[in-house]
């Protein structure tokens, strides 16, 4: 095992990792009771919102897409905590909250998670203008391409935006179960290229019926050109977020990752220039999502599609065998 493992063991030890014989159901299959807890709880919570007039127009009530946000805490959240204290107790609990609030992190995590998309942004933008009119981009340009005018107005709405949408949003409900719970271990069953590969095809499927059989969670796009669009947009994401977990063990970093991503279009309207022409802002838009995808593929090509991951490097968890079995595959 690598000599992370002393700094950041696990408070549960390998003697809390059970057999493949050994302990209840629920301490032999923990991922797998996770993912049927946290489907379900979600899935069923959203009920209500298929069958509304903004949904299949089922039944006579009218409701907020913004109510979806409940489905995370009743599904990944309460999944990781209940399968973590049947599984590991009131031990596995305090490493659970230990990975979810870790705010102990160098400060570069936190700026690239929180300023990392207006950065693209600024990158983009003149790249954008310059394709459209075909002319070096001049300082004046540059006057004109932001809001820089708006900006003092808007930031305010701009963070309580950013406060709702980390809180009802996803992220806070989202990232307790998702990287909190599934992402290290699936990491250390399946090593770091499938085991998060894995993480983002079920976190894709997980969102499959609330944009199915709700049409305002996609603002009645649709469906099956966005659930396509959604799923490459998944697995480009995922590359940032897991690099994000890996290189600092905290669901908290991923979290304010995950609500910077969620807000980029919002980000966007807000930095922009409101006075750019339509030609001009799609093709700002296609630099970003080109910029978005090469970073993406930059990390997988230097980090050999581990990032960021080292076995033990975090401690190791109470999944049956992980850190033993990854370690073998690796040294055979």
């Amino acid at each position: 095992m690598v000599e992370d493992t002393a700094r950041g063991a696990s408070p549960l030890g390998s003697a809390a990792i059970t057999g493949p014989h050994g302990g209840s159901f629920v301490q032999r299959h923990p991922l797998l009771c996770y993912y049927v807890l946290a489907f379900g709880f979600s899935w069923t919570a959203w009920i209500p919102l298929y069958l509304s007039q903004e949904g299949l127009k089922v039944l006579p009530y009218h409701t907020f897409y913004q109510l979806s946000g409940v489905g995370t805490f009743i599904g990944p959240a309460l999944a990781a905590i209940l399968v973590t204290a049947l599984s590991s107790g009131r031990q596995g609990l305090v490493e659970l909250f230990s990975r979810v609030f870790k705010w102990r992190v160098g400060l570069q995590w936190y700026l690239l998670s929180l300023l990392g998309i207006p950065l693209l942004l600024l990158v983009a933008a003149p790249i954008g203008l310059l394709l459209v009119r075909q002319q070096p981009v001049t300082p004046a340009d540059m006057a004109t391409l932001f809001n820089w005018g708006g900006l003092p107005g808007a930031s305010g709405p701009w963070l309580l935006h950013a406060l709702i949408v980390f809180v009802f949003g996803g992220p806070l409900g989202e990232e307790i179960g998702w990287r909190g719970f599934a992402l290290p271990r699936l990491e250390q069953v399946r090593g770091p290229f499938l085991g998060s590969l894995i993480v983002a095809v079920l976190w894709f499927v997980w969102h499959v019926p609330l944009i199915v059989l709700y049409p305002a969670y996609i603002h009645y796009t649709a469906p099956l050109p966005y659930l396509v669009d959604f799923f490459f947009d998944v697995l480009v994401f995922n590359v940032y977020i897991t690099t994000f977990y890996n290189r600092t063990g905290s669901a908290l970093i991923t979290m304010f990752c995950h609500t910077s991503v969620n807000m980029a279009g919002s980000t966007i309207k807000v930095l922009l220039s409101p006075n750019l022409s339509p030609n001009v802002q799609e093709s700002i838009m296609t630099v970003f999502n080109i910029l978005f995808l090469g970073i993406a593929v930059l990390i997988m090509l230097v980090t050999l599609g581990r990032q960021g991951y080292q076995p033990g490097r975090w401690g190791v968890l109470p999944q049956p065998g992980s850190q033993e079995r990854y370690i073998r595959r690796q040294d055979s």
